[in-house]
């Protein structure tokens, strides 16, 4: 769960989108953006673990995982993309 937070910024590129989006739209917008999708990250993970049947079951490439699991690891993926455009953004201002 804790290399989720990674997958998405270095395998898929969202570091270097976020790299794109603060040189062409600005610091204030990144940093909204960047706090807009921790937000969103952390809702997604809270519903997974509060609201979700904790039985269910998902198949992902043959490997039977909890559906609660999977969902937390989505959240947990974009939290990390909006921790990774703000550390950006603020290495950026200072």
């Amino acid at each position: 769960m804790g290399g989720s937070e990674f997958v998405l910024n270095v395998f898929v590129g969202f570091l270097i989108l976020s790299g794109i989006i603060l040189d062409k739209m600005g610091i204030r917008f990144t940093l909204l953006l960047s706090g807009i999708t921790m937000v969103l990250g952390a809702a997604v993970k809270f519903y997974a673990l509060k609201y979700i049947d904790h039985t269910a079951v998902t198949n992902i490439l043959g490997w039977q995982l909890p559906t609660t699991a999977f969902v937390a690891y989505c959240g947990f993926a974009t939290f990390g993309v909006g921790v990774e455009m703000a550390g950006i953004t603020v290495s950026k201002l200072l």
